[in-house]
């Protein structure tokens, strides 16, 4: 890999085995797992809120504006209101249920971060029930007439997770409850690359490291994904991988089906913009299907 040549002196001088960061440069199959869980990690829970909270960054969240945006569009479009009980999936630090809180709608807000979770409970005092768990397991007691999955998080789940999901989350809603998501489409312009970055501290690690990113393209199904290799002073090195599905209407509407979930509305985003097949993103309100269970 030419890239890490200028760098080749340093990963000398730290003792790096060769022969195990040039496999862990291979290219990944699909759904291969990072070598260590991270989205809970202390540090890098820090950086993401601070990338959360950044009202002009889409990072962790989309930028604010189009948060409110969303917000609006789908109250109307949920009937969000007394007595429904709305669920957001990956809530981070509730930038979505704070704009429904005048809604009336009871809400919970799950993400799998314990700083997101008590974050949210610091910013905000509206009683709104916050559940630190992987929504993949929710508690049974968890029941709702809407579900949100919002800003792709759908589509980072490992594939073959996918469909187990929706079925998942179709057994906590309630009849005739919906759920709105929104993926990534084919149109996105992604090509495969590499970079390598002697870092003293960032978003992975706040000691130094070095940060091989490879872009990888994954076909059928289309699947994107970065792969981190960090390497630290002490020839530690680490895997992390986040995938990326690009899905079109009909492979989504597929999957839903399969799952007992019913389109209703497509939308290019889910501000309500109608769908256009040329847009790069793709949303869906979809509801329980009668036979789902």
């Amino acid at each position: 890999m030419n890239e890490l040549e200028s760098y080749r002196s340093v990963l000398e001088s730290w003792g790096v085995n060769q022969h195990e960061l040039e496999t862990r440069l291979a290219r990944p199959k699909l759904d291969t797992p990072s070598t260590r869980a991270f989205w809970d990690d202390p540090h890098i829970s820090s950086q993401m809120m601070a990338f959360h909270l950044d009202p002009h960054l889409e990072a962790a969240s989309k930028r604010h504006p189009t948060i409110d945006a969303e917000c609006a569009y789908l109250a109307k479009a949920l009937d969000l209101k007394s007595g429904k009980t709305l669920v957001d999936l990956g809530c981070g630090p509730g930038l979505y249920l704070e704009r429904w809180v005048n809604t009336g709608a009871s809400l919970v807000g799950v993400d799998l971060s314990p700083l997101a979770i008590a974050t949210a409970r610091q910013r905000l005092s509206a009683p709104i029930r916050w559940i630190n768990a992987d929504y993949r397991h929710l508690p049974t007691d968890v029941m709702a007439d809407v579900m949100t999955l919002i800003y792709y998080d759908f589509t980072a789940l490992p594939v073959h997770e996918q469909i187990p999901l929706l079925q998942t989350l179709v057994k906590h809603l309630n009849p005739g409850g919906c759920l709105a998501l929104d993926v990534m489409t084919p149109n996105q312009t992604v090509s495969e690359s590499v970079s390598v970055k002697l870092r003293l501290g960032g978003f992975w690690s706040a000691t130094q490291h070095l940060e091989i990113h490879q872009v990888f393209i994954h076909e059928a199904p289309l699947v994107i994904i970065d792969q981190y290799t960090l390497v630290d002073p002490q020839a530690h090195i680490e895997s992390i991988r986040i995938q990326n599905r690009l899905l079109t209407k009909e492979e989504l509407e597929a999957m839903l089906k399969a799952a007992g979930l019913t389109p209703v509305h497509w939308y290019s985003d889910l501000s309500g913009t109608p769908f256009d097949q040329n847009s790069k993103t793709l949303a869906v309100i979809a509801t329980k299907s009668h036979s789902g269970h």
